[in-house]
Order: C-alpha cells, then structure tokens, then sequence
C-alpha cells in the first residue's frame, strides 16, 4: 500500500480493512497487512522494502514491498538487498 499517511494511522487503517496484523517499513512509507490466519516475521526493513517471512501451517513464503527510488543508482541498494535476501533462502 503506498499511503503517503501519517505512520500512527496504520492501526485505525488496520482495523477499518478488516485486517489483523500489520507493519510499516522503517521510513513509513510501505505498509504492509495480513490476516490472523499468518505468523508474520520481519526478515529486512529497508527505506525501499520490506520483507516478510508468513508462515501458515506448514508452509514458508517470502514477501518483499517494494518502493523504489526512480533513478536507477538509486536502486542499486534496492537490488543488492533482494539479491542478498534471496541468496540466503530457500524460500519462494
């Protein structure tokens, strides 16, 4: 979700989409939810993602928000943080 919102209205956003759980990245600007149904664990908060690891009975994803920068040397960072992720996971 790309808000542009005030970080301290994600519980109201929370519950006004019938959502159990969520998070918002380290600069606020990606808010991610979720239902109770997940266990949600926070693998990287960076300014331009957030990754997740939800677990739901037996099974384990990887979910990356992403908000990019619109230059591409901008993205370097962004794209060395996913590689880095991926590499160390054996994750979808």
């Amino acid at each position: 979700m790309e808000p542009f919102r005030d970080p301290s209205e994600l519980e109201q956003y929370k519950r006004k989409l019938g959502y159990q759980n969520a998070l918002f990245n380290r600069n606020g600007k990606i808010w991610v939810f979720w239902e109770d149904d997940y266990e949600g664990q926070i693998v990287s908060d960076m300014d331009q993602h957030l990754t997740l690891k939800l677990i739901r009975y037996n099974t384990t994803v990887l979910v990356s928000a992403v908000y990019a920068k619109c230059s591409n040397e901008e993205r370097i960072d962004l794209w060395e943080e996913l590689e880095h992720i991926a590499e160390d996971s054996d994750k979808p």
